[in-house]
């Protein structure tokens, strides 16, 4: 051996367990997603619940666009209900009569899906209409109108106060039992609620 020649230093043994192969982490992932798959597929469909939560919110945004917009304009609008549909009316004061209101940056009536029904109910009345309802009727030239008089259940006022409702959008089906509701109190104060888990 020469002077000054040193041996090479051994190098450690790799231990057989230091990591994982790109093989069993590509398994790994995969167990994951049937699992999550199978998680999905067994429980109950969720897009239901979605798009009735998705139109209560709309219709929660409409709401508080068109009170800001009665507090602005002073002038009173309103909502007509049907079971799949409603609309926004304003009233003229000079006709003493509501009329659809004309579409703008948003729709200003919305027709639901298929598959989804709404149910309103009313917790009172902010605006007693009816002695304009009287003079509507003593006014003979509105019979020679083939026109379709327009009376909104909800009123959305200028000063402010809104109709306090209760709106519950739920699937036609009945035996889904899903449901959201738009709880609207008088100060125009919004709150969603949604059906309790079984």
């Amino acid at each position: 051996m020469k002077p000054g020649y040193q041996a090479p230093l051994a190098r450690p043994l790799k231990s057989a367990m230091a990591g994982f192969t790109l093989l069993e982490i590509m398994l790994v992932i995969m167990l994951m997603g049937l699992a999550s798959t199978a998680v999905v597929m067994t429980m109950p469909s969720n897009s239901g619940y979605k798009s009735l939560k998705l139109e209560a919110q709309r219709l929660a945004g409409f709401i508080e666009v068109m009170s800001d917009q009665a507090l602005m304009t002073s002038r009173e609008l309103g909502i007509v209900v049907e079971e799949q549909r409603y609309q926004f009316v304003f009233y003229d004061v000079a006709k003493k009569r509501w009329f659809p209101l004309p579409p703008g940056k948003f729709n200003t009536e919305v027709a639901l899906p298929e598959d989804m029904k709404v149910a309103l109910t009313l917790s009172g009345f902010v605006w007693d209409d009816r002695d304009e309802q009287e003079e509507l009727f003593e006014d003979e030239s509105v019979f020679d109108e083939p026109e379709e008089i327009i009376i909104p259940q909800i009123h959305i006022m200028s000063s402010g106060e809104i109709t306090p409702f209760v709106m519950r959008f739920s699937p036609t089906d009945e035996d889904n039992k899903l449901w959201i509701e738009l709880q609207v109190k008088m100060t125009g104060e919004l709150a969603i609620n949604e059906a309790p888990e079984e």
